[in-house]
């Protein structure tokens, strides 16, 4: 079952660091095939992952702000790379 991006109630049983293409993942908002898709372009880009998922149409804007803020939510002390996801 997917999660809701909007209720961090329902992440609590997350004890890792998530990247924003694992968030949009397991709320059911992408697939896997375009997550690899958008991972494999981002090897040849210099775009964020939830850019590329944007301009693949596998995400709306609204659903990667909401994936982000529950990102920073979820992961307050986690700090990733900007080129990568």
């Amino acid at each position: 079952m997917a999660r809701n991006l909007n209720d961090i109630n329902d992440w609590n049983d997350i004890e890792r660091c998530l990247k924003i293409g694992e968030i949009l993942l397991m709320a059911g908002k992408i697939t896997e095939k375009a997550l690899t898709v958008a991972l494999d372009l981002q090897k040849t880009r210099s775009e964020y992952v939830g850019e590329i998922l944007i301009s693949l149409n596998a995400v709306s804007r609204e659903d990667l702000e909401a994936g982000l803020a529950l990102q920073e939510k979820l992961n307050p002390r986690c700090r990733f790379n900007m080129v990568l996801n």
